[in-house]
């Protein structure tokens, strides 16, 4: 299968397409390394989320409402933290898995992971950072809804749009953090302005390709949604027609909502790779066009090859 060259200047057919040919070509080591790091904890959280909201079983009967929804809160707390730890590291392995694989050198799963954990420094102040960026953010949209009884609803509205706006604004730049943070080795505050620097004259077709892609992922989404639909209709019309009391058992009901959930969440992650590949296939992009990083660095490269090779020949001598 061809190889596909990460840091190349890309139009935006290949911006959206070779995301999906990187990762068909690239899939027997993705997938064995999903297999290991997302399928169980999926599954663990799927368990955690049908344990949560067991507001039908007997022991919670008569213990009012408020026992109930902190029973739910419990397990759907625990599930969305097992999400967004899958969800970061396969991020971070898609990250790394790329940047190795930018000399189309061939790549192994202990070769990653030896790589996580040489960076496991930038990733965790990284990360931190747009946590707590994140956070501001939100604080900041919240006061916003907050204060809509002080503005009056119309004011309210229009920062509350005018916010939305620059936060779709800036996400498309900040997308890139973290590839220029462990292939450029910049920090937090050069790495952010680098960031929209890349971005300048490439916003709306960054933008546009992230709007494809993203429709392309929910597309997938709500066909595999769709299908848990129909065989829970299914199998709900057999309950109904046959009578099987076996089948209206609870446990047995949870058993067949988890195992479909978990596979629904299985199929849904490992697309959501792409999504992954996307943001590295438009960083090289950007970066290319930018400032030419890896052009530059081969250059540099072959300088420091020549002076070796003489130091040799002197040695020689």
């Amino acid at each position: 299968m061809e190889k596909i060259t990460l840091p190349q200047v890309r139009d935006l057919g290949q911006t959206i397409g070779d995301p999906f040919l990187f990762f068909r070509s690239n899939f027997k080591l993705l997938f064995r390394a999903y297999l290991f790091y997302a399928v169980l904890p999926l599954a663990v959280a799927v368990a955690f989320s049908l344990f949560g909201t067991k507001i039908s079983d007997p022991y919670y009967a008569g213990q009012g409402m408020d026992a109930i929804f902190r029973r739910m809160g419990s397990g759907i707390i625990i599930t969305y933290i097992i999400y967004m730890a899958v969800s970061l590291t396969q991020q971070f392995y898609i990250a790394e898995f790329m940047l190795l694989k930018e000399n189309n050198n061939e790549v192994t799963n202990s070769d990653v992971l030896n790589k996580l954990k040489n960076d496991w420094r930038i990733i965790t102040t990284t990360l931190l950072v747009m946590v707590g960026l994140g956070f501001a953010i939100g604080l900041f949209g919240f006061s916003i809804f907050a204060s809509a009884k002080l503005l009056g609803n119309y004011l309210a509205g229009f920062l509350m749009f005018l916010f939305i706006v620059l936060l779709i604004y800036a996400f498309v730049p900040l997308s890139n953090i973290f590839f220029i943070r462990l292939r450029e080795k910049l920090g937090i505050a050069d790495s952010l302005t680098k960031a929209f620097k890349i971005t300048s004259g490439n916003w709306l077709r960054t933008f546009v390709a992230w709007f494809v892609i993203f429709i392309i992922f929910y597309l997938f989404s709500f066909f595999l949604i769709m299908i848990f639909t129909v065989f829970a209709f299914i199998f709900n019309f057999h309950k109904v027609s046959s009578g099987a009391e076996s089948l209206s058992s609870p446990v047995f009901i949870r058993s067949i909502v988890g195992i479909g959930s978990t596979l629904s969440s299985v199929f849904v992650y490992l697309m959501a790779n792409i999504m992954n590949v996307f943001i590295g296939i438009n960083y090289f992009s950007l970066s290319e066009k930018y400032d030419g990083y890896h052009l530059k660095a081969e250059i540099n490269q072959i300088g420091v090859r020549d002076e070796r090779e003489v130091r040799r020949q002197e040695g020689e001598y």
